[in-house]
């Protein structure tokens, strides 16, 4: 949850930005949470129209993967040539962070963010593997795989892993997921992703993911309608 101090309202839309996949995350929850909280709600319109333009661009139907980032006006761009997990859980949270500062009544956009959610929820879990419990770097598609797929130059990406099993989580307890279907996954991943962090011992990894438990803190403080 975004507090009112840390809100902040939505700019002018510069037509000549690069819009990276992590802005959905570092940015639009706290644009959705000021016009909750300070706006009256009235660029509420603005920021979906991002959303929807945002998903057109970087969500990719035909693998259900994600692009890295985009030129208003040009084509998404993979930065190494594949998708990368990262982008699939900025993706994600970005969606669902946002979804989670708007004012339940406002049920037509709760429910635009919800499908765009699913939609992508869907399409990187075609590539999960249970056995394993994480996501690594690169999202290796048929095509990759027929190519090289050297797991030495693909290794696991502990903090991704993270975002899209918080996201999947939080999906969940916003009921936007079924929970007997989706909770199982997300605690797969979630206790992969606190395993690798006790045994490697870094700071950068438990900062990581003390943010992530204290996203899902702030998630169980704010009540969601049966």
């Amino acid at each position: 949850m975004v507090a009112v101090l840390d809100a902040v309202p939505m700019p002018e839309k510069d037509r000549t930005e690069i819009v990276h996949v992590e802005y959905m995350e570092t940015r639009y929850p706290k644009y959705m949470a000021y016009e909750t909280k300070v706006g009256k709600k009235e660029k509420y319109q603005a920021i979906l129209a991002d959303f929807k333009e945002m998903r057109e661009k970087l969500f990719d139907p035909a693998t259900g993967l994600v692009y890295d980032f985009y030129e208003v006006g040009k084509e998404a761009v993979l930065e190494d040539k594949k998708f990368k997990s990262e982008s699939a859980g900025y993706y994600l949270m970005g969606i669902i962070d946002t979804m989670f500062e708007v004012a339940q009544e406002i049920f037509e956009q709760y429910k635009a963010y919800e499908e765009m959610f699913k939609e992508a929820v869907k399409g990187i879990l075609r590539y999960y593997n249970e056995e394993e419990g994480v996501f690594h770097k690169y999202i290796l598609t048929k095509k990759d795989m027929d190519a090289e797929g050297k797991e030495e130059e693909n290794p696991v990406d502990v903090e991704a892993t993270a975002m899209i099993g918080y996201a999947i989580w939080k999906g969940c307890r916003m009921r936007a997921l079924l929970s007997e279907k989706y909770d199982p996954i997300a605690a797969r991943l979630l206790d992969s992703v606190k395993e690798i962090v006790s045994e490697k011992n870094t700071s950068e990894l438990e900062i990581f993911y003390e943010e992530i438990l204290g996203l899902m803190q702030e998630t169980t403080g704010k009540p969601w309608k049966e």
